[in-house]
């Protein structure tokens, strides 16, 4: 149920330089200008999105979620990177800053994220209703958070979290 797309044992598509599950780029790297087309086949409309690293799908395709390359000269302990949930009824965007992992559950209504930030600072694993708007904070801690992954119900998740530096996993 975990992975980048959130649909069970699907495999998460490639990720695309700088994208989440890739090498960190060396730092001060510029990660490589990436530019993704969306377009709607009935209409021809084209909505076009720069820095993206990788994308996919919701459950349902009512969202795509664009995981954004990270800014040369980011900090290397931290992994997140900016996410931009685009609503595809609506066109409208909603960026998420410094998210390390994300998943939606398998009916594509809850999207659970963690942050990833630099120094810590605001840390922790998150649930948003995209319909509604609504973010519940499950925990807020300076810590590490790894291995987010729903239920089969998508009723529940479950995250390893670490105090540890990541340089000592």
């Amino acid at each position: 149920r975990g992975g980048a797309n959130g649909r069970g044992g699907a495999p998460a598509p490639t990720p695309a330089p700088g994208g989440r599950g890739a090498a960190p780029a060396a730092a001060g790297a510029a990660a490589p200008a990436t530019r993704l087309e969306l377009r709607n086949l009935a209409t021809g409309n084209v909505v076009r999105f720069a820095n993206v690293a990788s994308s996919s799908f919701s459950p349902g395709t009512k969202y795509l979620v664009l995981r954004m390359n990270r800014l040369a000269g980011a900090p290397a302990a931290s992994s997140g990177a900016d996410l931009v949930l685009h609503d595809l009824a609506t066109g409208t965007d909603r960026n998420i800053g410094n998210v390390g992992q994300f998943a939606f559950n398998d009916a594509g209504t809850l999207l659970a994220y963690t942050v990833d930030a630099p120094e810590k600072l605001g840390n922790g694993v998150f649930v948003l209703d995209p319909a509604s708007g609504t973010t519940q904070t499950l925990a807020a801690d300076g810590a590490d958070f790894d291995g987010l992954t729903w239920n089969a119900a998508g009723t529940a998740i479950a995250v390893l979290f670490s105090d540890t530096a990541a340089t000592e996993k």
